[in-house]
């Protein structure tokens, strides 16, 4: 008897030993130098805009792309994220996504762009084009074993160019074919934070929030964009992940080429295979 309770300390002892160390092992995610995934994005999107000017018939100013050309639905796009922790305390990043949606329509209402009118009843084809890039400098304000808080500044670097094809009205005789597509590139400047919690080396949680509301000089605007993430760490060098990324911006363009407003919101779950070295 007093055998086997030697038996089971020892034992016991032991496994409050390897927990211990297990305990002390970071999970790679927390300490690897860099960070790279690929993966695939299904955002739900709602694009609304005005351009020049133009107006949505009977409604408001704005042509809501969603509705007119029935391009609200899930789609799925490339997407990727780099991570590079360059010094004990600071990192980079970048991500990128791009998502290109058009349709064939017959108009319900009069659309009206620049100088032409699309008239109810009119064939047309439309649709966006729109592209992600983000760039991003972070400092480490917190860490412990199991997590990491870091904050700092970046940018998402937004193109985007709707356009309406079809036949259309120069003024109340002309009828012609015409195209008419705009394009804007916004540097929008943002804070953000993240936070990492990693309670074993195989799984981690990871948050971002980037936030931006300012007047640059030719454009003002709001921008969110948040980004939660479940990683399981398969292997010592990779992993997959699982996410759901949101976001949402409104902007006011006054430029040569854009003079309008873009209500533009991607939200939809993430998918991504990431290595970490």
């Amino acid at each position: 008897m007093q055998f086997k309770v030697i038996q089971f300390a020892i034992f016991f002892l032991g496994c409050q030993f390897l927990c211990a160390q297990e305990a002390k092992i970071k999970n790679p995610i927390l300490t690897d130098k860099f960070i790279i995934s690929a993966g695939l994005y299904s955002p739900l999107n709602n694009v609304k805009l005005s351009a020049n000017g133009t107006a949505s018939a009977r409604e408001s100013r704005q042509i809501d792309f969603d509705k007119h050309f029935n391009i609200a639905d899930y789609q799925n796009t490339f997407s990727m994220n780099f991570t590079w922790r360059f010094a004990k305390n600071w990192n980079v990043s970048a991500d990128f996504f791009r998502i290109k949606r058009e349709n064939q329509v017959v108009f319900e209402d009069d659309i009206q762009w620049k100088n032409v009118t699309f008239k109810q009843g009119t064939g047309v084809e439309g649709g966006f084009g729109f592209s992600l890039y983000r760039v991003f400098f972070g400092r480490v304000i917190a860490r412990g074993n199991q997590y990491e808080l870091g904050g700092g500044l970046g940018a998402h670097i937004i193109t985007i160019f709707p356009f309406i094809e079809g036949q259309a009205y120069i003024n109340d005789n002309d009828f012609e074919f015409k195209r008419h597509e705009v394009s804007s590139t916004l540097p929008l400047p943002n804070i953000g934070i993240w936070f990492i919690y990693a309670p074993i080396q195989k799984l981690s949680l990871t948050t971002k929030l980037d936030w931006f509301g300012i007047k640059i000089d030719n454009f003002s605007g709001v921008l969110w964009d948040i980004s939660p993430t479940i990683n399981y760490q398969a292997f010592r060098n990779l992993g997959i992940s699982a996410g759901y990324k949101f976001l949402d911006f409104g902007v006011e363009v006054d430029k040569n080429k854009w003079q309008g407003n873009i209500d533009l919101q991607f939200q939809g779950p993430t998918v991504s295979v990431f290595g970490n070295f």
